[in-house]
C-alpha cells in the first residue's frame, strides 16, 4: 500500500524528473514565420525512443506513437504502445501508454499516464515546435537537405498520398548526411521524414492529406 512517506516523496521526485525529460525532449524551437506551414496535414504512426528516470538513473523505452498533425501550431502525439510494455520505477510497475503531448496555438500540454497529471506551458508566437522524434538538427521542416543529392529508394512504411486504396510501393529519398547518418524522406519537396537515424524516428504508416510534390520520381502512390 502506498502512503505519504519518504518513498512517496522519492517516487514523486522521479516522476517529476520524467515529466521534465519528456517536455524537454518534445520541445524544438526554431525561428519561423508564424504563418508558415511546412507540411500538409497528415496522420502518422511512428516509433521513437523515450527517456525516463527510475529515481537512480536515466533509462529508455521504445515507443510507438500516433501523431495527428493539422498544422505547425495544431498537433497531438499519443503513445499507443511501448517496448517493454511496463517499466519499474522504485518497485512500481508503470506504463507510458496513453501519455500524450499536444500543441494548440500557443499552449503546449503534456499528459503523463504514469502520474495521471496534465501540465501546460506557453510557447512564443515565433517558436516552431515539433513532436519529440522530429527534434533533429538534420531536419528543416518544409524543405529537403540543401546541397545534397538524394538516392531514389522505396519507402518501408505504408504511405498514402492521400488515398490508401492499394499497397503499391511508394518512392522515397535517401540521404547520408554528415553527423546525422542515414536520413530518409518521402519523395516530396516538402521534406516529410520517415526515418531519422539521428533521433531514432522510424515511421510505420503515414497518410498525407494532399497530393505529392515529387522530386525524383513520377511513380504512382
Amino acid at each position: 500500500m502506498w502512503t505519504i512517506s519518504r518513498r512517496t516523496t522519492v517516487i514523486s521526485g522521479a516522476l517529476v524528473t520524467l515529466v521534465l525529460v519528456l517536455v524537454s525532449s518534445y520541445l524544438l524551437m526554431a525561428i519561423q514565420s508564424p504563418d508558415s506551414e511546412p507540411w500538409p496535414s497528415f496522420t502518422m504512426t511512428y516509433e521513437d525512443i523515450g527517456f525516463y528516470s527510475d529515481g537512480a538513473e536515466e533509462r529508455h523505452v521504445r515507443r510507438t506513437q500516433m501523431l495527428a498533425y493539422a498544422a505547425r501550431r495544431d498537433w497531438k502525439a499519443t503513445v499507443i504502445r511501448t517496448e517493454p510494455e511496463t517499466v519499474e520505477i522504485l518497485s512500481r510497475q508503470a506504463s507510458f501508454v496513453g501519455s500524450w503531448l499536444a500543441l494548440d496555438g500557443d499552449t503546449l500540454t503534456v499528459y503523463d499516464s504514469v502520474t495521471d497529471e496534465t501540465r501546460t506551458e506557453r510557447v512564443g508566437p515565433d517558436d516552431f515546435d515539433l513532436p519529440p522524434a522530429f527534434g533533429s538538427r538534420c531536419l528543416t521542416p518544409g524543405s529537403l537537405p540543401k546541397d545534397r543529392t538524394p538516392e531514389l529508394t522505396t519507402a518501408d512504411p505504408i504511405v498514402c498520398f492521400p488515398d490508401c486504396a492499394d499497397s503499391r510501393v511508394s518512392p522515397a529519398l535517401r540521404y547520408h548526411l554528415p553527423d546525422c547518418g542515414l536520413t530518409i524522406f518521402l519523395d516530396d519537396e516538402r521534406g516529410i521524414p520517415i526515418f531519422l537515424g539521428s533521433s531514432g524516428l522510424v515511421v510505420q504508416e503515414i497518410k498525407v492529406d494532399d497530393e505529392p510534390l515529387r522530386v525524383l520520381s513520377d511513380a504512382p502512390t
